[in-house]
């Protein structure tokens, strides 16, 4: 009996230890790769009425990148820059606006997605910056994989999971990058989101697969400490 026992408890311990370093490797293969690039991103927009622009303070950036070789340039439709998730009955205002302004369409889309071959490296937000709105940071960048980088704004200040927000979006021109620098700036003005749609947000496969493995690690940790603790005290 005790062996049986033994035994449940080494397989519950090896399941724990597969889960933990299944868990580690997600963890490493998100890790920032080892040839980087330092983008320093300045985005400025001129005036104080960021209407203009169907913008607001707040707003959603999002740095895109690729390779040339491999994806083709952004092209500035729906179809094309989204994954198409459903329709909606709903008839909502893009956002900054509070009436009027209403999607064309009911087609909903996810907001996280990109035309294929693109992958979103930065996501943050329009700011007043002593007077004038835009966003400066520094992003890492693989210069061995990407070449070009491009922005994505959105008129909405958030996009949520399981809601149906709409939205102005646009996107910038494409800037070039040179895979032999460490470090590049690049400066941009005035950019507005001439198009609304209505968008959604999904977790990432990613972020799912980590708290599935996660769940599974601590299932297994909590069964295996009561067995633990009765065969102490056998």
């Amino acid at each position: 009996m005790n062996v049986e026992r033994k035994h449940t408890s080494t397989c519950r311990s090896w399941l724990a230890r597969i889960a933990g370093a299944a868990l580690f490797c997600l963890f490493a293969a998100s890790a920032p790769a080892a040839h980087a690039m330092l983008l320093e991103l300045q985005f400025h927009w001129s005036g104080s009425d960021m209407t203009a622009y169907n913008l607001q303070e707040g707003s959603i950036i999002q740095v895109i990148a690729y390779n040339s070789s491999d994806a083709g340039a952004p092209v500035n439709s729906a179809a094309s820059q989204f994954e198409l998730y459903g329709q909606t009955s709903e008839q909502a205002s893009a956002q900054p606006y509070t009436s009027g302004h209403i999607p064309d369409s009911s087609d909903v889309y996810l907001a996280n997605t990109t035309q294929s071959g693109h992958e979103i490296v930065y996501t943050g937000s329009l700011q007043n910056l002593d007077g004038w709105y835009g966003l400066y940071t520094q992003i890492q960048i693989d210069n061995e994989v990407y070449d070009t980088v491009y922005i994505r704004v959105f008129g909405a200040t958030s996009i949520e999971q399981g809601e149906v927000t709409a939205s102005y979006w646009g996107i910038s021109g494409t800037t070039k990058l040179d895979p032999t620098f460490q470090f590049q700036n690049w400066t941009l003005e005035d950019v507005d989101a001439p198009n609304k749609n209505y968008f959604e947000v999904i977790p990432e496969p990613a972020t799912l697969g980590l708290l599935g493995l996660g769940g599974c690690a601590l299932v297994a940790w909590r069964r295996r400490r009561p067995r633990r603790q009765e065969e102490d005290n056998q």
